[in-house]
């Protein structure tokens, strides 16, 4: 069986992440998050007045749902691949047929889950504040202004790797960190006359950043330390996630109030949120998020976090194309000024690559 090298696996595997987030997550998130959700029927909430089902439909906003069902379905993924394919086992044991892998597989996992998930902690921390505030910026300012926004996570990866890993040396060129200034004034131009610019938006936006950068380094160091590739990572960061995401659900106090002046709230919402999104577009939307942050684990183990933030500016600029053409009802009109700012920033990035 032939082994492909290195750099071919970094751009086979670069290249269908690229693909799959600009194309598929974009369109079935959004899509997603703006679905008209109709108020459940009266005979329903009656029915199921205090329970978590009714609490989940009826009273969860669409960020939080779309939230469980990535980190579920992605969850379920996980489990179900390392359970038929029993990679703790070797391939000459006899664990190899298919009922007994089926069998002992579990035992390995659950043993292997209590051994590496405290480790992934603070990245699934991070992973589910990335996904929650991405979702908020989505729904206050669109896909633009929370794209162009969030190609600044280069920037914070510069400015927060030396404090969340302190022991390691982290040098970046002058020439490098000069070529990040374009991707700030690029963000500027894009934001400066948007009718969707709000600040809360933009501090979402942002907030989503950090917690991004956060995921990144703190996966990196895990992944490292425990010598575990990209989908055993994901695995581990989708089980805490889906906790935390029902923990919030279900106590929605907990983790953090969405009232403290430290944050900004969430979008302004009715009580009663309504139904629930159709199951195929709910299924739609979690395995396009599966299989896009599959791939970018896999990637980010074969690169340093400041590459893939790179890398992710680029991506980001391409949604925000996808979701021009996509959804031009609820997206600014492209201006000069729009425009020049976008570019700006894609350039930024492509100098930070090529003097890196």
């Amino acid at each position: 069986m032939t082994v492909l090298s290195l750099p071919v696996q970094k751009t086979l595997v670069g290249c269908t992440w690229f693909v799959v987030s600009t194309f598929l997550t974009t369109v079935s998130t959004t899509t997603f998050l703006k679905y008209p959700r109709d108020p459940l029927p009266s005979s329903l909430s009656t029915k199921l007045p205090n329970s978590p089902v009714a609490h989940l439909v009826n009273g969860t906003p669409a960020a939080l749902l779309l939230t469980l069902w990535r980190f579920g379905f992605s969850q379920v993924a996980s489990l179900l691949t390392f359970v038929f394919l029993d990679p703790f086992s070797s391939p000459s044991s006899p664990s190899n047929t298919v009922l007994l892998s089926i069998l002992k597989s579990p035992i390995s996992l659950s043993l292997r889950l209590l051994y590496t998930l405290p480790h992934f902690l603070p990245a699934a921390l991070s992973l589910f504040l990335a996904n929650l505030f991405n979702s908020y910026a989505l729904s206050t300012s669109g896909i633009s202004l929370t794209y162009v926004t969030k190609c600044s996570i280069p920037i914070f990866t510069l400015l927060l790797s030396p404090l969340l890993i302190p022991n390691t040396p982290f040098k970046v060129s002058t020439a490098s960190a000069l070529s990040l200034l374009p991707i700030c004034l690029g963000i500027a131009l894009t934001s400066y006359d948007s009718t969707n610019f709000r600040g809360d938006g933009f501090a979402f936006a942002i907030m989503s950043c950090v917690a991004q950068v956060c995921l990144n380094v703190f996966s990196k160091k895990a992944m490292m330390g425990l010598n575990v590739g990209g989908m055993e990572a994901f695995m581990n960061l989708t089980l805490a996630g889906f906790l935390l995401t029902t923990l919030k659900i279900l106590f929605p106090p907990l983790l953090f109030k969405t009232s403290s002046i430290l944050l900004p709230s969430p979008p302004p919402l009715p009580k009663s949120y309504g139904s629930h999104p159709p199951l195929k577009l709910s299924i739609f939307a979690a395995a396009s998020y599966h299989v896009e942050y599959l791939l970018s684990f896999v990637l980010i183990s074969l690169i340093s976090p400041l590459t893939y933030a790179v890398s992710d500016a680029v991506r980001r600029l391409a949604v925000i194309l996808v979701g021009k053409t996509c959804f031009p009802k609820s997206e600014d009109r492209f201006t000069r000024q729009n425009t020049a700012g976008m570019i700006m920033a894609l350039i930024g990035a492509a100098c930070y690559s090529l003097l890196k």
